[in-house]
């Protein structure tokens, strides 16, 4: 299975939204990743960490 690539191709406004969609989400992925080593860097916990993970999973739903 191949991804359609031709509205990116065909509309600019199309391209600029993905585009700042992907940076959104590369910003979230990196603050999400940020915090739990954080977490960890202060206390030391896997638990902590874990449960962070599951606090973050259910603020999504």
């Amino acid at each position: 299975m191949l991804i359609d690539i031709a509205p990116l191709k065909k509309y600019a406004d199309f391209r600029l939204l993905f585009i700042g969609q992907m940076i959104s989400y590369l910003g979230t992925m990196v603050s999400y990743m940020a915090v739990s080593y954080q977490v960890y860097q202060l206390t030391h916990s896997t638990a902590l960490v874990g449960a962070l993970g599951v606090a973050q999973l259910v603020s999504c739903l």
